[in-house]
Parts: structure tokens; sequence; C-alpha cells
């Protein structure tokens, strides 16, 4: 860490305050302490699952307020009744797709622009599993033969309210706001897909909805990671372009949105990014990346945990080899 800051400081011109670098050695030895845990979990499944209720309780509690006060009194993978929706008709695309265009409540005033691709017409009493999408080329999982449900997150797409900023300066213009009352943005964008899954599960009669699945890229692959460890009823996700360790943002020139930034902090909360991933164990989680720096660093050190938590999950009852990957 000391080599680190070193180079940067000498690579960006940048004087680094005292404060600062204090700072990063707290951060330094928080980490140190949440490997050392990590370490001693061993194979032990009772206390793989009492560390991911631990996991869940902070992200829920801290790292993401108020979703607990958003979200109501539900628990994990409980669906509420469906937000109100208006539809904008029914239209057909050359593949044959019916795509249903329509929009979300999800909060009084907060209206989500959604659209549902379905591959054919179903026949009554089928269900098919339904992919969400959030920020990937919508082609990439339409040949699949998958219902597919993509939405506009806040500020993006029909969404977007700031003329001539792109979405990232958009989030952070919000999100610092946040900030100065205590409160995540993320806690919005993570509601915001709970209420997509509420309608899915209320109102989509031709969805399997043990098999929901979500998947995205960047952003929307941040989304995926904190919704797959937050909400039992998502089965399995891709994350594309995120996770990594909080170790590597110290080497790297990535920015990252309000919404990518744990408020609390992660000196107090003995947390790795690697965790959301852990908290939804055994259920099948991939992990895409098209480069080894930016928001893919960090690939290797997930490769070396995997093992580990591979065998753990293997460990739990009914857990197939599929379900442990």
């Amino acid at each position: 860490w000391e080599n680190e800051w070193e180079k940067q400081s000498r690579d960006t011109g940048t004087t680094f305050t005292e404060m600062q670098y204090a700072y990063y050695q707290q951060i330094k030895h928080a980490l140190a302490a949440r490997d050392r845990a990590f370490a001693e979990l061993g194979s032990d499944v009772s206390a793989w699952r009492q560390r991911q209720r631990e996991i869940r309780e902070i992200l829920w509690k801290q790292v993401f307020f108020p979703l607990e006060e958003l979200a109501g009194a539900r628990n994990p993978g409980e669906s509420l009744p469906p937000p109100p929706a208006r539809g904008f008709g029914i239209f057909s695309d050359h593949r044959g797709f019916q795509i249903h265009s329509m929009v979300l409540e999800t909060r009084p005033g907060a209206h989500v622009p959604i659209s549902v691709w379905v591959p054919a017409r179903p026949t009554p009493g089928e269900k098919m599993p339904l992919v969400i999408i959030a920020k990937l080329a919508i082609n990439l999982v339409l040949g699949a033969g998958l219902a597919v449900l993509m939405f506009d997150p806040i500020a993006q797409g029909e969404r977007h309210q700031f003329i001539g900023r792109p979405c990232t300066r958009a989030h952070d213009a919000i999100g610092q706001q946040l900030f100065l009352l205590s409160r995540s943005l993320a806690a919005y964008f993570i509601h915001d897909v709970m209420r997509i899954i509420d309608f899915v599960v209320g109102k989509l009669e031709y969805v399997d909805a043990s098999r929901l699945a979500m998947v995205g890229t960047s952003g929307g692959g941040m989304l995926t990671a904190y919704v797959g460890a937050l909400d039992d009823r998502i089965h399995s996700i891709v994350i594309g372009s995120y996770l990594g360790t909080w170790r590597m943002l110290r080497s790297t020139a990535c920015h990252h949105d309000a919404e990518q930034i744990w408020w609390q902090g992660v000196r107090p909360l003995l947390l790795e990014k690697v965790d959301l991933v852990i908290a939804r164990a055994p259920k099948p989680s991939l992990r895409g990346a098209g480069r080894l720096r930016g928001p893919d660093a960090g690939l290797a050190s997930d490769r070396r945990r995997a093992p580990r938590v591979r065998h753990a999950g293997s460990q739990v009852p009914g857990a197939g080899s599929g379900e442990s990957r």
C-alpha cells in the first residue's frame, strides 16, 4: 500500500494529506482483518451460513441505507403486491418477439419504463424463464429463447434528467447530495429492481418465478451483484465488468459513480466486494470480464478465492456441481 501511494503521488503530482494517508492505512488494516476472518471459515457450512447472514444484514441496514425503509417489512425473497403499471402498447419485431412497453410506479412519483420481450405467444399454462437486463446488449440474450425484461435505471434512458451530462455525472450529482443525508443512491437502484421483480412475479403469468436471472455489465454488473446478494428470488446472475477488490481501486484510475461507493466506508464494515457473491451462495453466479484493469481489476484475486468458496458450497445438501460453481 505504501508503494502504491508513493507511485500514485509521483505519477500524478498530487500531494495527499496526512488525513487521507491515515484513512487508507485504516482501510488496509480493516481488509486484513476481513481476510483473516474469511480464512477461518474453512469448509464449515454453518460458519458460512452465519457469515452470509452477517453480510446481508450489513448490506441491508448499513451499506444501502435506507433500503430497509424503502422496501418495507419484507424478508429476502418475499414478494409484495405488484406496483401500479401503465401499458403503452404491444409491438412485434422481425424475429417474432412480442414487446410489451409499460411504465411502473416503483415509489410514489417514481416512474420506471420497462419493456418485456416475449419470444412467442405463450401457450396457456406454459411457464418460461425470464432474464432482467441491467445495461447490456439485448441481442446477447434474445437468441436464447427466454423472456427478457429491460428497464431504465435512475438518470438513464427515458429517466435521463441532466441535460448535457452523461449518466455517471448525473449519478454523482444525485448521490453526493444523498451522502450528506447519510443515504445511499444504491438503495433506490436496488428498490426499483425489487419492485420490478414484484411485478414479474405478481403479473406475468407466463413467467416461471423460480427461474429468474439478472445480467448486466459495468454499472449494470454492479446492480446485478447488489440485487443478487439481497433478493432470493433471483436464481442466477451474470456480473460483467464489476467486482474486483477495494485494494485494486488504489492502483486504477477508474471512475466510480456515487452508487458504487459504500458511504459507510470499508473500514467499519469489514466487507470486500466479493462478499456480494458469497452472500448468495450456492446459487449460480458467473463473473465475466473483458480486460484485467479498471472495473475488471481483481479478477485474479477472485479466482484465488473461488476454490475455497466452491468447496464449501459443495458441502451444502442438495447443491449440485452447477450450483456451487
